[in-house]
């Protein structure tokens, strides 16, 4: 089962990023096997909505990420939160790399490869042990 990251999802939905094409080849493998991770609604949710490079409506958004909910979202458990805390801890993750580190986490627990185009992420990512796809 294969999940993407924010960076998969944003590329997906703006048509002139230069990986779009490869994170639509992804996310169609997504829509048919795969899941998205909870956080990574957010997350997009977020950068496509914000002042900035996108300021795409929230609708539009909420419409875009709707066809990826054909299953339920993985994720961490609420009571599973001070354990991967502790073991990002553990591993040097701290900072905005914990966020990176939940959706590596929830990626790795429901054994699925996570699938990204952010190089920084990655790091985290491996560090965490999560199977990982860079599609760069």
């Amino acid at each position: 089962m294969k999940a993407p990251d924010t960076s998969v999802l944003i590329a997906g939905f703006d048509s002139s990023h230069s990986f779009h094409e490869p994170a639509q080849e992804a996310l169609s493998s997504v829509r048919r096997r795969g899941r998205v991770i909870a956080h990574t609604l957010a997350e997009t949710f977020a950068v496509l909505t914000a002042v900035g490079p996108y300021e795409v409506p929230p609708a539009r958004v909420n419409q875009y990420l709707e066809r990826f909910l054909d299953h339920a979202p993985i994720g961490l458990a609420p009571a599973g939160y001070p354990e991967a805390i502790a073991e990002l801890g553990r591993n040097g993750i701290s900072g905005g790399a914990v966020y990176d580190g939940l959706i590596a986490l929830a990626a790795r627990d429901a054994k699925a490869t996570l699938v990204s185009l952010d190089r920084r992420a990655s790091a985290t990512y491996r560090r965490l042990g999560v199977k990982l796809e860079l599609l760069l």
